[in-house]
């Protein structure tokens, strides 16, 4: 199992000087097996400060050349599909292959209405995922490119210089409906999951490659989780519930509860954790303890 730092903010308020000060000192704190970096897709969150995540991952993509990098995931309503074809193109080539391309339907109502983009109800937001997705593809295999479905559509599009490698397509999911998308058409799903939750939506994923006749072990299994390491037990315990609400998976309190936590989603068929710590000392105990146990576990 290897690492991924998400950035912030996202969890809790920075002010604007301190957010990049934030995040290059969290990133130049990270071993392997961190190997990658995460943006997520909110223009705002409450009233705090939100960096936009295409600008933002572009960013880092110059400034941290030995990781990967993508988004948890972008919101494929807020982006004209053909558009981010050519953007994540674009990027591919510039950062020398090491994009992930995440994707998902969209949720937060609030920043839909705010920016004024329709919110149109979750089936539909499911099909324009799967429409999306497909004519990202075909624009990244064929030049020109032509794409004709219900919502998304190109007409002889030219998409030069066409990524090679494309991005590996990572879906995004808290549900179970997306799931079919999952199968039919990613390379990879993402899910914040708690762990009992994890492994039956997981079990519905099978389910549904088997149905189309596509091994699992091709797609790519990660996880989102927050992590919170505080001697505070009812602290951790507020926090757990919260999230376990949200359907949100929380490592902690304890760096050996975490290694533990970690394990078990190993077992389970995880291959990735991408990591949103809840402050830099829980972020530095990560980087002290339990990466290096991963690390040596797997032999290295």
């Amino acid at each position: 199992m290897d690492l991924g730092y998400v950035l912030q903010p996202g969890w809790r308020a920075l002010d604007p000087p301190d957010i990049l000060t934030f995040n290059r000192r969290a990133i130049n704190l990270l071993p392997p097996p961190f190997t990658t970096l995460w943006t997520e897709d909110h223009f705002q969150k409450g009233t705090a400060p939100a960096l936009e995540a295409w600008t933002t991952l572009a960013f880092i993509a110059g400034e941290f050349p030995r990781f990967r990098l993508g988004n948890l995931v972008l919101g494929q309503s807020y982006r004209n599909p053909a558009l981010l074809a050519k953007m994540a193109a674009t990027l591919q080539y510039l950062c020398g292959g090491r994009l992930i391309l995440g994707l998902g339907a969209g949720w937060q109502e609030d920043e839909y209405r705010a920016y004024s983009y329709d919110y149109p109800p979750v089936g539909i937001r499911i099909a324009q995922l799967a429409e999306a997705i497909e004519l990202i593809r075909a624009m990244w295999t064929a030049s020109p490119a032509t794409y004709q479905g219900r919502y998304y559509r190109v007409e002889q599009a030219i998409c030069e210089p066409r990524p090679a490698p494309p991005p590996p397509i990572v879906v995004g999911a808290n549900g179970d409906r997306i799931l079919r998308v999952v199968a039919r058409l990613a390379d990879g799903w993402n899910t914040p999951s708690p762990l009992p939750l994890f492994e039956r939506r997981y079990a519905l994923l099978r389910h549904y490659c088997a149905e189309l006749g596509r091994d699992p072990s091709s797609l790519a299994v990660s996880v989102l989780a927050h992590a919170a390491f505080t001697e505070d037990a009812v602290e951790f315990a507020q926090k757990e519930e919260a999230l376990r609400t949200a359907e949100i998976a929380l490592l902690g309190p304890t760096a050996r509860d975490a290694l533990a936590q970690l394990g078990q989603y190993a077992a389970a068929g995880v291959s990735h954790v991408a990591i949103k710590p809840h402050d830099l000392a829980t972020l530095e105990t990560i980087c002290a303890e339990v990466a290096p146990a991963l690390v040596g576990a797997d032999g290295g």
